[in-house]
C-alpha cells in the first residue's frame, strides 16, 4: 500500500501556479472575520450490510468553511474546497497505484511550506464503484483489514473505506461518475481532522 506523503515531491511553486491556471480554476470564497476554531470530534460507523464495520471516522464538526479556496476541475468536472493556508497540486494524470493498477493521481493537497506532512490525495480509477472499492480492500486485507461504509457525497452514493495501515490510519471515499471512480484519500487522525472536512466538500458540476 502506497501511502500519500513525504515521498511525494514537486517541482516549483511557480510551475504548480501555472498548471492551475490553465487546467483548472482557483476561486476565493468570501472572508469571514470571525471563522471557528475546528473541534476535531470521533463518530463510529455502521456495520454494513457485509458485517464490515466498527472503526471510529475523525471529523471537524465545527469547522467553518466560509473562507475557504474552492478548486475546480474542468477535465473530470468535479470541484472542491479547502482552507485558505493550504495549496493544491495538479499532477498530470501521474500513474499511481494505492495498491491497485490503473490509477492516476489528479491533484494533493497538503499545507503550505509544509511539503513533508501527508499529503489528501484525489486519484481516478477507471472501473465501477463497486469493482474500486473491492479492488482498494484487497490490499494488504490480511494485514490491515479494512472497514466499509455506505456514505452520500455530493448527492452521490459512495462507499467511505477507513484502514489502520502501517504508520497512520487512512480514510478514503470511492464516488462514481460516468463509470469512473474517484477515489478521495486522506489521513483519518485528529491532527488531519481537516482531510474528512475537506473530502466532503466534493461535488461533480
Amino acid at each position: 500500500m502506497i501511502l500519500v506523503g513525504a515521498s511525494c515531491t514537486t517541482s516549483t511553486e511557480q510551475t504548480n501556479a501555472n498548471k492551475e491556471q490553465t487546467a483548472a480554476s482557483v476561486t476565493p470564497t468570501p472572508t469571514v472575520t470571525n471563522s471557528a476554531t475546528p473541534q476535531a470530534t470521533s463518530e463510529n460507523e455502521n456495520t454494513n450490510s457485509d458485517g464490515v464495520g466498527g472503526g471510529e471516522i475523525i471529523t471537524n464538526s465545527s469547522v467553518n468553511t466560509s473562507d475557504w479556496l474552492t478548486y475546480e476541475n474542468t477535465q473530470y468536472q468535479f470541484r472542491i474546497s479547502y482552507p485558505n493556508d493550504m495549496t493544491i497540486e495538479e499532477i498530470d494524470n501521474a500513474s499511481t497505484n494505492l495498491g491497485i493498477q490503473n490509477t492516476n493521481v489528479i491533484a494533493l493537497i497538503s499545507e503550505k511550506n509544509k511539503s513533508s506532512n501527508p499529503k489528501m490525495g484525489i486519484y481516478v480509477h477507471p472501473e465501477s464503484l463497486d469493482t474500486t472499492v473491492n479492488l482498494l480492500t484487497d490490499v494488504d486485507k490480511d494485514i490491515f483489514p479494512s472497514q466499509i461504509t455506505e456514505i452520500t457525497v455530493g448527492g452521490k452514493t459512495a462507499k467511505q473505506i477507513t484502514r489502520n495501515s502501517g504508520e497512520l490510519p487512512i480514510i478514503m471515499y470511492v464516488i462514481e461518475n460516468n463509470n469512473t471512480s474517484f477515489i478521495l484519500f486522506g489521513i483519518n487522525t485528529e491532527e488531519y481532522a481537516d482531510h474528512k472536512t475537506i473530502m466532503n466538500t466534493f461535488t461533480f458540476f
